[in-house]
């Protein structure tokens, strides 16, 4: 990417899908008025520091890079409301990550999560929540502290059974279990348990 990008000082939403990008030029950062960013199926593995300084920015898909760890960049975009982080090489979060509190949806599929990462309870606002194709062997009873909840994907992890208390998660209407090592039994329980909700399993 030429580093003229940040003459686009006016833009408003940038795709760069599945390109060999491997770092994004210093130059983004003037892009001021940038609100929607979607650079997945780069290989990007770190972001420049001038990343911080899209403050006008709502939604970031970085998805498919390669990402071992977080960026602290991204914590600072406390405006952002939806993030995509999937298939990523993530197996756990910085605790800064509850600055984004205005997140509504939040995408963390096909990392490398062995539990349920405990900065999510802090994100209030959250409705939308995709952790499938993660390794969850269970899910924290902490999750119904997400009293906006509406749609939770767990797919293809190794969960067994859910928290008790799931049926706190009043407004939760889709629910996503397929691929889990869940007993016809314990299946079950969970659709007594959420009587209103739309389970896959």
């Amino acid at each position: 990417m030429p580093p003229t990008i940040g003459k686009l000082v006016n833009l408003q939403a940038l795709h760069l899908r599945d390109t060999d990008l491997d770092q994004l030029p210093a130059a983004i950062g003037k892009l001021k008025n940038l609100q929607w960013l979607d650079v997945r199926g780069a290989s990007l593995t770190q972001l420049p520091s001038s990343f911080v300084q899209l403050k006008k920015l709502t939604r970031l898909n970085l998805s498919a890079n390669k990402f071992s760890t977080l960026p602290l960049e991204v914590v600072q975009l406390t405006g952002l409301t939806r993030l995509n982080i999937g298939a990523n090489d993530l197996s756990q979060l910085p605790t800064s990550f509850v600055q984004l509190s205005k997140l509504t949806r939040l995408a963390l599929d096909r990392n490398y999560f062995k539990s349920f990462p405990p900065e999510l309870t802090q994100l209030k606002k959250l409705q939308k929540l995709d952790l499938s194709g993660n390794q969850l062997t269970r899910l924290s009873a902490t999750i119904v502290r997400l009293k906006e909840l509406r749609y939770l994907s767990l797919d293809r992890n190794q969960l067994k059974e859910l928290p008790s208390n799931i049926t706190q998660l009043s407004k939760l209407t889709r629910l996503h279990l397929t691929s889990n090592p869940i007993s016809r039994n314990t299946r079950q329980k969970i659709k007594q348990s959420l009587p209103n909700c739309k389970i896959q399993f």
